[in-house]
C-alpha cells in the first residue's frame, strides 16, 4: 500500500447532505463544557492564532470556509468537510528511504495550526552515513505548527564502517530523524513531538560506529649475515721459476664490494701459470721449473645486517549495527567483531632466519546509536537518534533504552 496523503484521505465532518447541527459541532471539534451544557458559539470561530497549541476549530486549508473573526456570523453550513487533525501515514507493508516528511502533500497546512501527524507504521532506513539532513532516514527542515511524528515501525539509520587496516579510523553511524523546525514561534506551537508508540517493535535506532583497526605487529630482531667471494688478479708477467719471486711481486687489496657490501681480505692463494723455458734460460734458471705469470685467488668476508621479519597487517574494524545498502536492497544488520592481524613474515640469510609478530586485532563495530571500539584507530562515533540543526527544540517520547538509540 502507498503513503497515504492528500486532503482525500483525511477523515472530514459533515460530508455530503448530513445533517449539521451545533450539537454535532461540540461532538466533533470538542469544545468546553459538558455534552448537556449550552453551546458557545464563539468556540467555534476559526483559531487562526499560531501560537495555539490546541485549537478547537483549527486553522487548515479544508476549513477555510468557517468565519474566523469574533462577532461576525457564524454559519453551521461552512463547516461542511472540515477537519480537526491532518494526517500522513506510512503503512505497515511500505519502507521508506531517506525521505523528506516536509516535501509530502500537506495541503498547505504545515504552517498553519491544525494539528498534524506523520505516521510511521512500516520502516524508514538510511544506506547513508553522510552528516546532511537529507542523510537521515526521515528528514524535516520547514516551519511547521503542532507536528507530531508517530513512530509505530522502525527507523533506522546506517551502519558504520570498520577501519582499515593498520590503525584507520572507524566511520561513523547514520543518522535516524533530522527535524528541523523553523516555525518563528519556538517556544509554543512550533516545537514538534516525535514520539515512539508501546508497542514492542516500534523503534528510533541511529547507526553504530565502525570499529577501529589494530596496528601491525612489530618486526623480528635484526639479521647478521655474511657471505664469501673469491676475486682472481696477476701479480706477475714475464716467467719465472721462482715462486716467491713471482708472488710477493703482488698482494690482494685489503676490500672488495660485491652486491654493494664491502668485504674484507681473509685469504689469498698464489698459483703459476703455463710454462716458457725460453723466458727462464734467458733469466739462468736453467733445469727449473718455469711459469709465464702468476695469479693470486685473493678471498673476502662481507658482513652487513638484514632487518627482520615485518610484522603482520593489523585487522580490520568491525562494521556497527545498521542498514547496509547492497544495491537497491536494505537490510539491518548487528554489529560485528573486529579482524584478526595477519601472520608475521619472515627474512633469512644463510642458516637463520627472523619472524615479525602478526598484527593486532581490530575492534568490534558498535551497536546501534552507539560508539564503535577503539583499537589503534579510534571507533566511529554512534549516529543520531534525532537531531536539529539551527530549528526548534523538540520532544521525544516514548523512547526507553531499548526504544530509543542514539543520541537526541
Amino acid at each position: 500500500m502507498a503513503l497515504q496523503e492528500g486532503t482525500s484521505v483525511q477523515t472530514k465532518f459533515f460530508t455530503g447532505n448530513s445533517a449539521i447541527s451545533w450539537q454535532s459541532l461540540r461532538t466533533n471539534f470538542g469544545g468546553p463544557g459538558g455534552s448537556t451544557d449550552p453551546i458557545k458559539f464563539s468556540d467555534y470561530y476559526r483559531n487562526t492564532s499560531i501560537t495555539e497549541t490546541n485549537p478547537v476549530v483549527p486553522d487548515a486549508t479544508e476549513n477555510a470556509n468557517v468565519e474566523d473573526t469574533s462577532g461576525s456570523a457564524l454559519s453551521a453550513a461552512t463547516f461542511r468537510n472540515t477537519i480537526d487533525q491532518y494526517i500522513i501515514t506510512n503503512p505497515s507493508t511500505d519502507s521508506l528511504i531517506q525521505f523528506d516528511i516536509d516535501a509530502r502533500d500537506w495541503n498547505s497546512n504545515l504552517a498553519k495550526n491544525v494539528p498534524k501527524q506523520f505516521r510511521v507504521e512500516g520502516t524508514a532506513v538510511s544506506g547513508s552515513t553522510g552528516t546532511s539532513g537529507s542523510d537521515a532516514a526521515l528528514s524535516f527542515d520547514a516551519t511547521a505548527r503542532n507536528l507530531t511524528i508517530r513512530i509505530s515501525g522502525q527507523v533506522y539509520g546506517a551502519r558504520g564502517s570498520g577501519g582499515n587496516a593498520n590503525c584507520g579510523n572507524g566511520g561513523r553511524g547514520g543518522d535516524a530523524i533530522f527535524f528541523n523546525n523553523t516555525a518563528s514561534n519556538s517556544n509554543t506551537s512550533g516545537r514538534g513531538t516525535i514520539v515512539i508508540e508501546s508497542n514492542s517493535n516500534a523503534r528510533i535506532w541511529a547507526g553504530g560506529g565502525g570499529g577501529g583497526a589494530g596496528n601491525s605487529g612489530n618486526s623480528g630482531p635484526a639479521l647478521s649475515c655474511n657471505f664469501t667471494t673469491s676475486n682472481n688478479i696477476a701479480v706477475y708477467r714475464g716467467g719465472s721459476t721462482n715462486p716467491n719471486r713471482g708472488c710477493n711481486h703482488g698482494n690482494c687489496p685489503g676490500t672488495f664490494t660485491s652486491s654493494g657490501v664491502t668485504g674484507n681480505l681473509y685469504a689469498a692463494n698464489c698459483y703459476g701459470l703455463g710454462g716458457d723455458r725460453g723466458r727462464c734460460r734467458r733469466r739462468q734458471d736453467r733445469g727449473q721449473q718455469c711459469v709465464d705469470a702468476y695469479n693470486k685467488t685473493c678471498y673476502y668476508t662481507h658482513n652487513y645486517s638484514k632487518a627482520g621479519g615485518p610484522g603482520g597487517f593489523g585487522g580490520g574494524g568491525g562494521a556497527g549495527a545498521g542498514i547496509l545498502q547492497i544495491g537497491s536492497t536494505y537490510s539491518y544488520l548487528n554489529a560485528i567483531g573486529g579482524s584478526p592481524g595477519t601472520s608475521g613474515n619472515t627474512n633469512s640469510c644463510g642458516g637463520s632466519s627472523s619472524t615479525g609478530n602478526p598484527g593486532n586485532s581490530g575492534a568490534s563495530g558498535g551497536a546501534s546509536g552507539a560508539s564503535g571500539g577503539n583499537s589503534c584507530g579510534n571507533g566511529g562515533p554512534g549516529g543520531r537518534a534525532v537531531y536539529r540543526t539551527n530549528g526548534n527544540t523538540y520532544s521525544v517520547n516514548g523512547g526507553s533504552s531499548n526504544k530509543l538509540k542514539g543520541s537526541t
